[in-house]
């Protein structure tokens, strides 16, 4: 190759001795990390829990009581066991 043709490649004389170092050796010309300030970030305050509805209300009851099943607004709901041993309520 001619030197025409590496003008626009990179060189690879003198990669001998630049063993694992990329760019010069000096900060200068480099912004610094040290002269930044971050913000600390704000977290949100919660304003007391959300109210439980009425079904997870009588549903959490039978679960504590162990009750196989539990009627509301005139339906029955029948407890379940799944795969993972989760027990959960159905209807009847």
């Amino acid at each position: 190759m001619s030197r025409r043709n590496l003008r626009g490649r990179k060189s690879r004389r003198g990669r001998k001795g630049r063993k694992g170092r990329k760019g010069p050796k000096s900060r200068k010309g480099r912004k610094s990390r040290r002269g930044r300030k971050v913000r600390p970030r704000r977290r949100r305050t919660r304003k007391g829990r959300r109210k439980v509805n009425e079904f997870f209300k009588l549903m959490l009851g039978a679960k504590a009581a162990g009750k196989k099943e539990f009627k509301y607004k005139g339906k029955k709901y029948k407890a379940k066991k799944t795969k993972t041993g989760m027990i959960v309520y159905k209807k009847a």
